[in-house]
């Protein structure tokens, strides 16, 4: 993948989180265009790699972010 789409998928991802937009997996990865499994490793990543604390809630059917002050650092 090329390295400006992943960047733009994770901005776009984190807006999606703070707008509370994302929806079930199934429904974000219809606004991403990419398959289920790519969000589910794309959620990963951020959970792991850059320890962004997502969690998804399912009475909202969305992700969010368990600290709600977090800021997705993209160096």
């Amino acid at each position: 993948m090329h390295l400006l789409n992943q960047l733009e998928r994770l901005t776009y991802i984190d807006w999606l989180i703070k707008q509370k937009a994302t929806g079930t997996p199934k429904q974000l990865a219809a606004k991403l265009e990419v398959s289920v499994v790519t969000v589910y490793r794309t959620i990963a990543m951020l959970k792991n790699e850059m320890k962004a604390p997502i969690v998804y809630c399912k009475h909202c059917r969305g992700y969010k972010y368990t600290d709600e002050d977090y800021e997705l650092k993209l160096k």
